[in-house]
This record gives structure tokens, sequence and C-alpha cells, in this order.
């Protein structure tokens, strides 16, 4: 069953669970923590397993909707956090130009 997944992906779990032979129930039921910190799995990766996941028919609940966009949320939450920064300390923040 685990043979469709990319061997990037595959040899990191085989690493995380210590054993060559685990289904899609042992990694559904993972928390989205420890796949984040597998070695040498990024956003694509955990993509790639999720996708994995879903073609057996499992949903993961306790992982974010989209890896990404999980990434996004906490760049997008640093820059407002730099906005107020600034604009406590006096500056005003204006938006960009728009691009021509």
């Amino acid at each position: 069953m685990a043979q469709s997944l990319p061997t990037r992906e595959l040899n990191a779990l085989r690493g995380l669970f210590d054993k060559v032979q685990f289904s899609a129930d042992e990694v559904v039921a993972l928390d989205y923590r420890v796949i984040r910190r597998l070695p040498g799995v990024g956003p694509k990766g955990i993509e790639n397993i999720r996708h994995w996941l879903e073609a057996q028919g499992l949903y993961p609940e306790n992982w974010p909707h989209n890896g990404s966009a999980a990434h996004r949320s906490r760049h997008h939450s640093r820059i407002e956090a730099a906005i107020r920064l600034l604009e406590d300390h006096g500056y005003e923040v204006v938006p960009p130009a728009p691009r021509p």
C-alpha cells in the first residue's frame, strides 16, 4: 500500500515507525506536528502524504486543510505584527503602489 508514496516520504515514515511496512491508518492517526517535523519532508512532501491518504479514502482530521495555507497564515501574522510594531513607534505604513 505504501508503494505509491514518493521515496523520500516513504523513507521518512519508515524511519518514524521504525519498520518497513506501515498502514495508511497508522499515518492518518499521527498528529500533524509529527508529520511536519519528519526529516527531509517539507510542505510539498506533506501534501504528497495527504494525497496518498486521500487516495486510500482517509482524510486526516487533525491536519490543517492545506500546509502551504498554514505557512501563509503564519507569514501574514508576522507581517501584521511588524506593521503594529512600526505603527506603535510612530511610523506610517502604507500599502505598496499598484504595479503597472
